[in-house]
């Protein structure tokens, strides 16, 4: 699938409204409780351009928000913002992450299925 009008509409089919919205704000009440400062996210170049809360905007507007709603002013932090996956991967491997850990599959199973947006994602990451 490297037509990225494809590549785009599967990506669209996955999208969970608000779900990194709510993961932050459930992040924000552990934090808050265990005196944390940060909530670190994988966010990225390219997923930012299908999905919107993975942007920089959004990002920028969660650590507002969360500057209202925690006592130690949680904020959201994504050192890999203005990386694409290649990039990501890149490194991981060049700091002998555990990249064999990484789970992109939106499906169930004992293993990623290989065939869905997000894991087709991840190939051409590990690939380039």
């Amino acid at each position: 699938l490297k037509n990225p009008k494809r590549m785009a509409q599967n990506a669209r089919r996955n999208w969970v409204p608000n779900r990194n919205g709510f993961l932050i704000n459930a992040a924000a009440v552990f934090a808050e409780s265990l005196d944390c400062h940060y909530i670190i996210t994988g966010f990225n170049q390219e997923e930012a351009r299908t999905f919107p809360d993975n942007s920089s905007g959004f990002v920028r507007a969660v650590n507002s928000s969360l500057g209202f709603s925690t006592r130690q002013k949680v904020r959201v932090v994504s050192p890999t913002l203005r990386l694409n996956k290649k990039q990501i991967w890149r490194i991981g491997r060049k700091l002998k992450a555990p990249l064999g850990l990484i789970w992109s599959c939106y499906r169930g199973g004992r293993k990623p299925c290989g065939r869905c947006e997000s894991c087709l994602r991840r190939i051409r990451a590990e690939e380039g």
